[in-house]
């Protein structure tokens, strides 16, 4: 089995149920472009019903995704954006509230 085939299994398994959160560290990684396009469009309809947590060097391929932006760049948080008038997590406010300096 390729490794995008694998890819492909274990996303559609995270994808399954009614999770509180899904955690995807670089999920376009090991995807042609039309299997990047399906999750992504899969993410944003999942996003509707949980919180999404991901990571991903391709940022204009997830921008649609991300209500809430940490940039972190040599260990330093160096942008953070939360778009106003889209909802927000507990989670997002917890982190954002907690670590302030």
């Amino acid at each position: 089995m390729s490794f995008g085939t694998k890819k492909k299994f274990i996303l559609v398994t995270a994808l399954m149920g009614n999770p509180d959160f899904i955690i995807l560290d670089e999920p376009l990684n090991g995807l042609d472009q039309n299997s990047q396009s399906v999750l992504i469009n899969s993410l944003e309809e999942k996003s509707k019903q949980c919180g999404l947590i991901l990571t991903c060097h391709e940022e204009d391929k997830v921008s649609r995704l991300q209500p809430k932006t940490l940039q972190l760049t040599n260990q330093q948080l160096i942008e953070l954006n939360f778009e106003k008038n889209k909802p927000h997590s507990k989670a997002a406010s917890t982190w954002n509230t907690s670590n302030r300096k």
